[in-house]
């Protein structure tokens, strides 16, 4: 029942409220008798005061203060004696069968001075009456007064009158406070079930809600407009997060990949050494053991093939190796890549002519880039060696050099039997090859390092690489920023 803010506002507006009414009564009951006696008391010495008043002539004192004395019995229901103290007769008395009903013998004449208060005395009915004992005196005569009123009949009277008003009053205001309670309530705390759907969402990891925040200024306001903060830090601090976690990830990958390619360099070396050294070893124990009844040149001639390809594996080895770690402090100035180009197909014409291929050329002039030229020139003389080595006798091979938007683009096209779909990102790896077997005959030589050796080069040039099947053959390219003036 309780577990809402709401509620327990309610009862506590209505708790208080209850709390308010009782002191409010227990203060009735414990002070207001006194305090209605003390205003009858009050109400005696003025009316005392009035008749008693120096203005008042002697000759007409009597009229004057009987006429004052009818006043007070209509407006204020005190009763009056007016006696004349040489001889105590009574000149004047409100009402006969009252004062004979109230004790007054117990009073002295020295009772009767200026300075004397109200005193309580027993009534007819056991009531208490309030009763003033004064002396007027005149040039001529001493009056002595006395001024009573039953205080406890009245106070009853007006109590019992009033408790029926008073007690439905205070049921009324309780009701109305239980059912103003929970507007009230549902007031303050509106604020607050916002900020909770707010929290839920920041919880959700969900920033998009802000908090309207309060005209008044406030603890409310306050908290609304820390809370907004709050969501704005944290959705500023988790984009952060997420970025770090994807570079976080990727660099996990990129490691990965890494050590994948690690262990593939390892297993292809170990796997591309393997063979030759068993052919040099068997050959050359054939040779001590056998050397008498065997072809030594044959068999000298397989062991320096062997040799040879080894050497030039280890060659390409080291020239990688040499080539990972200059990538770094590459030699990056303006090179005029058209110039490049016609450099090296110049030099290569021979090889193409030699091979029964044609060789097409489309070279504008004039392209500069920021590059190493002596790397990048061996990165385009491996795309030519590979069109070399690759391409169906008697084809054409085409070479491109030109602008396209705000790259140069170099291509080698050459005709062969298009690669298939797992090889197109494959064949960059180092050690790949086509294939797989690795078996290799007298002319192929190649250790599967070229294109990884391409692939590294453009990339320390912030350059960008690729392969693509044509109807008859396949197309290698490379782009490169263009650097103007």
């Amino acid at each position: 029942m309780f577990h809402s803010i709401r509620t327990r506002l309610a009862f506590i507006f209505l708790c208080f409220f209850l709390l308010l009414e009782s002191i409010q009564l227990t203060s009735i009951y414990l002070f207001i008798d006194q305090a209605y006696k003390q205003q009858k008391e009050t109400m005696m010495l003025q009316a005392f005061d009035e008749i008693n008043d120096e203005e008042i002539e002697d000759a007409t004192i009597y009229e004057d203060i009987v006429a004052i004395m009818q006043d007070y019995e209509v407006t204020s229901n005190l009763y009056f004696c007016l006696i004349d103290r040489s001889s105590d007769k009574v000149l004047y008395s409100t009402n006969e069968s009252i004062r004979d009903s109230v004790d007054f013998t117990h009073v002295n004449d020295d009772k009767y001075d200026e300075e004397a208060d109200p005193v309580t005395v027993e009534g007819y009915n056991s009531n208490h009456w309030l009763a003033l004992y004064r002396s007027i005196l005149t040039d001529e005569h001493c009056y002595n007064t006395i001024i009573w009123t039953c205080y406890e009949a009245e106070f009853n009277n007006t109590i019992w009158g009033i408790l029926p008003i008073l007690l439905l009053t205070i049921l009324v205001s309780c009701v109305l406070s239980a059912i103003l309670a929970f507007p009230f309530s549902n007031h303050i705390v509106k604020p607050i079930r916002r900020i909770d759907k707010v929290a839920q969402r920041i919880a959700r990891q969900d920033f998009s809600s802000d908090l309207p925040l309060p005209k008044s200024k406030d603890e409310l306001f306050r908290l609304s407009e820390n809370i907004n903060l709050m969501s704005k830090q944290l959705e500023k601090d988790m984009n952060t997060l997420k970025d770090i976690n994807a570079t976080l990830a990727k660099d996990i990958d990129e490691k990965q990949r890494i050590d994948k390619m690690r262990r593939e360099f390892l297993s292809n070396v170990s796997h591309e050494l393997k063979t030759p050294l068993a052919i040099v070893s068997s050959y050359a124990e054939m040779l001590k053991y056998e050397g008498e009844h065997i072809d030594r040149d044959e068999y000298l001639e397989v062991i320096l093939e062997e040799s040879k390809q080894m050497s030039q594996m280890i060659g390409k080895l080291l020239e990688l190796s040499r080539l990972e770690h200059a990538t770094e402090s590459m030699n990056m100035v303006p090179a005029n890549l058209s110039e490049l180009t016609e450099s090296l197909l110049d030099t290569r014409k021979l090889l193409f002519e030699q091979k029964g291929l044609t060789l097409t050329c489309k070279i504008e002039p004039d392209i500069i880039v920021n590059a190493d030229e002596i790397y990048l020139a061996q990165a385009m003389s491996n795309y030519i060696a590979n069109a070399l080595k690759y391409s169906s006798e008697n084809g054409t091979v085409t070479i491109t050099l030109e602008k396209k938007e705000d790259n140069a683009y170099f291509s080698v096209s050459n005709p062969c039997t298009p690669l298939d779909d797992k090889d197109l990102d494959a064949i960059w790896e180092s050690f790949y090859k086509t294939d797989k077997s690795r078996t290799k005959d007298n002319k192929d030589m190649s250790v599967g390092l070229g294109l990884y050796i391409v692939k590294t080069i453009i990339l320390a040039h912030h350059g960008s690489y690729g392969v693509e099947n044509l109807p008859d053959g396949v197309r290698f390219y490379l782009s490169l920023p263009i650097k103007y003036e």
